[in-house]
């Protein structure tokens, strides 16, 4: 049993903090959490498909969700938004990591991109054929297999190109990340979504959430002002509104990244023996490490 309370500097890197019923942890690849960070026991509930629209969920009280799986996580501690969907009969408490995964379900190498200040561009553009939208990826490191390319994580990673939302979304994870909070902010879409977690009493503990296809309902940007609205991440799904997003080639490319953009921590940590040691050669002055590289 774990959970994610927030973000916090060891040693100038910035990292998870994980309770768990021993104590804390702490996750210093931060790619990891798309696989940790939430209790991995067998959801004890699994329920129907739920069609809702994530920008209207409720926030719960801080620490809800770890006090209430008996980790002890108090409310000036907790710093992970959880959020509130209420069925008839039953209460999800459904955290903010878990959302984030099922709206971007990438591999480690891919996941710790969020966590980045270089954004989307560091991973992947976007490509139209036809009237339809894909994106080609930088490099085969951010995919599971040299040879695959999900259908899930290709139709997300385009839909957070050409929305303000879903663009809004992704770059609002590392800020918050920053200020030592588990946030986002929630996209204008609809999804269809199943969820699974711990159900106690008339509470169920949210640990995965899958979703099948997404609507958005803002406003595109200019450069795809004709692209389609609704995107399905799984091939047995239906849309939930019209034509889908149907563009399934994608062929990896390199391109170039502008280069004043900040290092992450990760990328700082290669670099910074080399900006710190002092040339042995004519006494030269050893180069001042700042706060983030440019």
């Amino acid at each position: 049993m774990e959970f994610l309370e927030g973000f916090e500097r060891r040693d100038g890197r910035l990292v998870g903090r994980v309770a768990t019923p021993t104590g804390y942890e702490y996750v210093t690849d931060l790619g990891q959490l798309s696989r940790t960070g939430l209790p991995q026991e067998r959801p004890q509930w699994r329920g129907h498909r739920l069609v809702f629209a994530i920008n209207d969920l409720e926030l719960a009280s801080p620490g809800e969700y770890g006090a209430g799986l008996g980790l002890g996580v108090t409310t000036s501690a907790c710093l992970h938004d959880v959020f509130i969907y209420r069925l008839p009969r039953l209460t999800l408490l459904i955290p903010a990591l878990a959302l984030l995964r099922g709206l971007f379900p990438l591999v480690p190498q891919a996941f710790n991109t969020l966590f980045s200040p270089r954004g989307l561009a560091e991973m992947c553009v976007p490509r139209e054929k036809n009237g339809h939208w894909s994106v080609n990826v930088t490099t085969h490191q951010y995919l599971p297999k040299a040879s695959l390319f999900p259908l899930s994580m290709r139709q997300t990673l385009t839909w957070a190109w050409l929305f303000r939302s879903g663009d809004q979304a992704w770059h609002s994870v590392y800020p918050n990340a920053l200020e030592g909070r588990v946030r986002f902010a929630l996209p204008a879409i609809r999804v269809n979504a199943g969820m699974h977690g711990i159900r106690k009493h008339n509470t169920v503990y949210v640990t995965n959430v899958n979703i099948a296809a997404l609507l958005a309902c803002d406003a595109p940007f200019d450069f795809a002002a004709n692209a389609p609205r609704s995107f399905v991440l799984h091939q047995r799904s239906q849309s939930l509104h019209g034509l889908a997003n149907d563009h399934n080639k994608v062929l990896t490319t390199r391109y170039s990244i502008d280069p004043a953009v900040l290092l992450s921590d990760q990328e700082w940590i290669v670099v910074a023996d080399i900006f710190e040691r002092r040339p042995v050669r004519m006494n030269r002055p050893g180069i001042t490490r700042h706060p983030r590289a440019s």
